[in-house]
């Protein structure tokens, strides 16, 4: 969805092995700003509208897009900046160089802990066992706003079925 054309088919030239990993994102601010959940997040854009900026990991990249569905649902206007990478955005919001941002669970927790970085919302279902205090996206008001990234392990299309089975059972080991 992000490129016009692709080199390849993903659906049909690849054979799917096994899931690897799923985690939810996390919504952000540093601890230097006046907000704590999500409507509140909203609240200071529509009422600076353009005055507000997030971090990302880079245009296109997952942090990025859901920064762009909560702008979308919410009807606010925040100024994005990319950065080559989820550690360097996040160093923009916990210097407060940026209002808000985005990034992978995992690479987080540390931070969160440490309250160098507020979270906002998780972007599950349901709230994070690593952050139990900290809302999902449905209980801070946004239950569209669910999104788990997953990583996967394909092979080409044609793999013997038999390789593919073996593969899979290797890899879930």
């Amino acid at each position: 969805y992000l490129f016009a054309k692709l080199p390849y088919d993903a659906l049909k030239d690849f054979v799917p092995v096994t899931q690897l990993v799923s985690f939810p994102q996390v919504v952000v601010t540093s601890p230097k700003q006046n907000f704590k959940t999500v409507p509140e997040l909203i609240a200071a854009a529509k009422a600076q509208p353009d005055k507000l900026a997030h971090a990302s990991s880079g245009a296109g990249s997952t942090s990025h897009l859901v920064m762009e569905l909560i702008k979308a649902d919410a009807g606010i206007k925040l100024t994005h900046v990319g950065y080559r990478g989820g550690a360097p955005a996040m160093q923009a919001v916990m210097a407060g160089d940026v209002q808000a941002g985005v990034e992978g669970l995992p690479s987080l927790v540390g931070q969160i802990k440490a309250g160098a970085i507020v979270p906002l919302a998780v972007t599950s279902l349901k709230r994070s066992p690593q952050l139990p205090d900290v809302p999902s996206a449905a209980e801070a008001g946004y239950p569209a706003l669910v999104v788990q990234p997953w990583f996967g392990f394909g092979a080409p299309a044609g793999t013997p079925p038999a390789l593919v089975q073996k593969m899979h059972a290797a890899l879930v080991k």
